[in-house]
C-alpha cells in the first residue's frame, strides 16, 4: 500500500509540475539542429558583436579624437601604459570595464600609432627595446615559475599582469629572445634555477 500511495503522489507530482512551468511561460527547450561547429560559430560572432557594439558605444560617447579632432579610425589608448590591466576589456563586468577605461582616451589611429612609437623611442625596456612594464629579469622569473608547473592565474597575481600574459612568455609568444637563451640552457640547469626562484 505505502509502494502504491508513493507512486501515485510521485505522479501527481509530475503532472502538476507540468502546468505551472507551462503558465509562467515557458516552454519546452527546443532540440538544436546545429552541430557542435556551428553552435560555437554562431557563439562566437555573437559575442563578437556584442563585444564590439560596447566598445563602439564608449567610443561615440568619449569621441573625436584627443589630439587632432577626428572621428576616422578611433582606437583607445591608455594614457599611462604602464597602469594598463589588458586591452580585452569589453567582456568585463561594468564596474570593472569603467575602472579602466577610466585610464584610456581616444585617440585616432594615427595620432595612436604616433604617441606609441614616442613612447616606445622615450621608454625602452630589456634588452631588445620592447615596451613593457615587465623588465628582463622579472620575465626571466615567471618563464622559469611557468616551466616548473607554476599556474598562470596565481602567477598573473604575483607579478601584476594579465594571466595571458604569462602564458605568452611560458609558451615563447612574448619575449622570445630572452626565453629561446633560456631554452638553449641544460635542462637541469633550468630546474635548478626555477627551485632558487621558486
Amino acid at each position: 500500500m505505502g509502494d502504491q500511495c508513493l507512486q501515485k503522489c510521485s505522479k501527481t507530482k509530475r503532472a502538476s509540475d507540468e502546468p505551472k512551468r507551462l503558465e509562467k511561460g515557458r516552454t519546452a527547450p527546443k532540440k538544436d539542429d546545429r552541430s557542435y561547429e556551428e553552435r560555437r560559430e554562431y557563439l562566437r560572432d555573437y559575442q563578437k558583436g556584442w563585444v564590439r557594439s560596447r566598445r563602439l558605444i564608449w567610443l561615440e560617447a568619449n569621441g573625436p579624437c584627443r589630439q587632432c579632432g577626428s572621428w576616422e579610425r578611433l582606437e583607445i589608448d591608455h594614457v599611462d601604459p604602464t597602469r594598463k590591466t589588458s586591452h580585452r576589456i569589453w567582456s568585463w563586468s561594468a564596474e570593472r570595464r569603467a575602472a579602466e577605461l577610466k585610464k584610456c582616451q581616444v585617440l585616432c589611429h594615427a595620432c595612436h600609432r604616433a604617441k606609441t612609437k614616442a613612447y616606445n623611442r622615450r621608454h625602452k625596456t630589456g634588452k631588445k627595446g620592447v615596451t613593457s612594464k615587465l623588465d628582463p629579469k622579472t620575465v626571466e622569473q615567471i618563464y622559469r615559475k611557468a616551466k616548473a608547473g607554476g599556474r598562470p592565474r596565481a602567477l598573473s597575481r604575483e607579478y601584476g599582469v594579465c594571466h595571458s600574459t604569462i602564458v605568452s612568455i611560458r609558451d615563447g609568444h612574448t619575449w622570445r629572445w630572452l626565453t629561446s637563451k633560456l631554452d638553449q640552457k641544460a635542462p637541469e640547469q633550468l630546474s635548478l634555477i626555477s627551485q632558487g626562484a621558486a
